[in-house]
């Protein structure tokens, strides 16, 4: 995952996407499984994503598919209308 944000792919991503806000990275990334429950790794998760919290969701057993659908409806979808 590291390599979404390298310089290169990130001008890439922008350019594709039309999104040059810098309030918000130009992807956005579901996780899963195992990793949404390893402390030690949602730690690292957010380090990573820093001010750019809105750019990730942690989909968890037992959290329907309405949760993330709200989660992208209040803060990504505005920045692809």
């Amino acid at each position: 995952m590291c390599k979404l944000f390298t310089p290169g792919l990130m001008k890439a991503y922008r350019q594709i996407s039309k999104i040059s806000d810098p309030s918000i990275l130009p992807f956005w990334v579901v996780l899963e499984g195992d990793i949404t429950r390893d402390p030690k790794r949602n730690r690292e998760i957010a380090f990573w994503f820093d001010e750019y919290d809105k750019n990730y969701f942690m989909w968890r057993p037992g959290v329907d598919g309405s949760a993330l659908v709200e989660h992208f409806n209040k803060y990504l979808k505005k920045f692809l209308d």
